[in-house]
């Protein structure tokens, strides 16, 4: 079973906040309000198990307003590093780790500079990197593929999932509503981390190893409102980059910034 990121409390409403990187100022603050309302699971309290779609849908309501919408948006679409799954943090350790160990330098500027990258991009700048620093630069996407392997042993078969997520995805999952997932990630990982999730949300998902331009590019929010059958406009994004939100924004929904306005804080609301 996947665990909640250690620091949070899914569902609180108080305590101390611990936030997992920086806010880009693309988004305006939302208001946020509404009233929790917790439903029995197993030995905890997790929101899903409604008694109609019309309870979902009342409750999904200050959800959907501190999203920035007065209406329900036709689907949900979900970046997975750093959003659902607490894995963006990873793929940095583990890029370090494979160029350092090929003699390369890490700085800080490099983690920012991966933050939310496509498969190529990132696998560019690991490249740019090692070339910078005179060490073992293979091909790009040799390196990519040495991080991939790294986190489909150690991360992906069991990643911890940011708090309120889960939540969410049940509420929108209970009140009908198609999501779609919109990963950089390639299918290989992104299987096993859909696999542990509690069940299966997605109606449609595009991947990282796709044909496809990758994010910043609006090619694969745009393919996932495709194959959903769904208008750009009525759809809300949840992404956690910068090169996420454009290619959300770009391709025509409401992007929801989730460093600023945190799932948790959403699921709340329900």
């Amino acid at each position: 079973m996947p665990r909640l990121r250690s620091g949070h409390t899914c569902l609180s409403g108080g305590g101390t906040r611990r936030g997992r990187g920086r806010g880009h100022g693309l988004w305006p603050d939302r208001p946020v309000c509404g009233q929790r309302l917790p439903l029995r699971i197993g030995d905890g309290w997790r929101m899903g198990e409604r008694a109609s779609s019309t309870l979902d849908r009342m409750n999904l309501r200050d959800v959907f307003r501190a999203c920035g919408l007065e209406s329900e948006p036709a689907a949900i679409l979900w970046d997975m590093d750093g959003t659902i799954t607490d894995t963006e943090s990873q793929w940095v350790a583990l890029s370090k780790k494979v160029v350092e160990r090929r003699g390369g330098r890490w700085s800080g500027e490099d983690e920012a500079a991966l933050h939310g990258s496509s498969t190529q991009a990132h696998a560019e700048y690991l490249h740019r990197i090692l070339q910078r620093d005179g060490g073992d630069a293979a091909e790009p996407m040799v390196l990519f593929q040495e991080v991939a392997d790294l986190m489909a042993e150690h991360v992906y078969p069991d990643p911890d999932l940011m708090p309120g997520a889960v939540d969410l995805l049940d509420a929108f999952h209970g009140a009908g509503i198609p999501q779609a997932l919109v990963t950089a990630t390639p299918i290989h990982l992104v299987g096993p981390a859909i696999d542990s999730l509690p069940k299966a949300y997605f109606s449609a998902q595009v991947t990282g190893d796709e044909p496809l331009p990758g994010k910043p590019d609006p090619a694969p929010y745009a393919t996932a409102m495709d194959r959903l059958g769904v208008e750009p406009a009525d759809c809300l994004a949840f992404e956690d980059s910068i090169p996420g939100a454009t290619s959300a924004r770009g391709a025509g929904a409401t992007v929801v910034n989730v460093m600023k306005l945190e799932l948790r804080v959403l699921a709340a609301l329900l």
